[in-house]
């Protein structure tokens, strides 16, 4: 995961077409990395979620 950042940093550091300074470049890449890891947390959580709702459902 760390790499991917990386690459995708590297990559509009040099393909960039805006005058950003490097600090908002590494933010926009650093919130965009983190947001998708949470994203994909979403679909396992939201099962374990609904297993522990069932589980407590029928206990009830």
């Amino acid at each position: 995961a760390v790499r991917r950042y990386v690459d995708e940093l590297q990559r509009r550091l040099v393909d960039r077409a805006d005058d950003l300074p490097f600090e908002f470049i590494a933010l926009e890449v650093a919130l965009e990395a983190a947001c998708s890891f949470l994203d994909a947390q979403v679909p396992h959580s939201a099962l374990q979620t609904f297993a522990f709702y069932s589980v407590i459902y029928w206990m009830v």
